[in-house]
C-alpha cells in the first residue's frame, strides 16, 4: 500500500444531528475511496493488473489497521462505556473491507483519468450559426431567415451586422492597403 494516499483518516465527531454520518460509515467512505485510490495509481498508471478481491480486503483491513488503530476495539471491548459510536470493532472493520473491496472493484473504470481530464476540460458549446450560413439566407427578410435556419430572428440580426461590421473592416483594410501601394 503507497503510504501518500491522499486522504486523511476519519475522527470520530460528536453526532449531534440527524444528517451527521455515523462513524463506521465515514470510515467506510474512506476505504472505498482509498481503494479506488489504490487502482488508479497502481493498476492505471504503472500498468499493474487489478487484485483480486481477497488481495484488496486484506490490503484494506491493513492499512485501516495502520491509520486508525486508536479507534478499533475488539468485540469484546466494544459494550465498555466511551466507545461506541466513536469506534468501530475488527469485525465490523472485516465487513467493511470487504464491502470496499468490492465496491472499488465493481466501481473501478480504466478509462477513468482519461474521462476525468475530460471532465475538467470547459465544455461551452461554440457557435451553432456563424455568419458564413448567411449566404443561404441572401434577400430574405430576417423573419424568413430566421425559419429557415433554424434560430430566432434576433440572432439574424446579430449575424447580419456582424457581417456588415467584418465586411467594413475587410473594406477598409483593403483600401489602406491598395492607397500605400499606389504611393510607393
Amino acid at each position: 500500500m503507497p503510504t501518500d494516499v491522499r486522504y486523511q483518516f476519519p475522527r470520530p465527531t460528536r453526532v449531534g444531528s440527524k444528517n451527521t454520518k455515523s462513524f463506521g460509515s465515514r470510515v467506510y467512505q474512506w476505504m472505498t475511496r482509498s481503494a479506488l485510490r489504490w487502482l488508479v495509481d497502481e493498476c492505471q498508471r504503472t500498468g499493474e493488473p487489478l487484485p483480486s478481491h481477497e488481495v484488496l480486503a486484506a490490503r484494506l483491513e491493513a492499512y485501516t489497521w495502520a491509520r486508525g488503530k486508536r479507534y478499533i476495539v475488539s468485540e469484546r471491548d466494544s459494550g465498555k462505556p466511551g466507545k461506541g459510536a466513536q469506534r468501530i470493532t475488527s469485525e465490523n472493520l472485516l465487513r467493511m473491507a470487504d464491502k470496499a473491496a468490492s465496491f472499488a472493484l465493481t466501481r473501478y473504470r480504466p478509462d477513468f483519468l482519461e474521462t476525468a481530464a475530460e471532465g475538467g476540460r470547459k465544455t461551452k458549446r461554440g457557435h451553432s450559426f456563424g455568419i458564413e450560413r448567411l449566404d443561404e439566407v441572401k434577400g430574405m427578410t430576417n423573419s424568413d431567415a430566421a425559419r429557415t435556419l433554424g434560430c430566432s430572428v434576433r440572432t439574424v440580426q446579430r449575424m447580419r451586422a456582424r457581417d456588415r461590421h467584418v465586411t467594413s473592416e475587410i473594406d477598409s483594410l483593403l483600401s489602406s492597403h491598395a492607397e500605400s501601394e499606389d504611393g510607393r
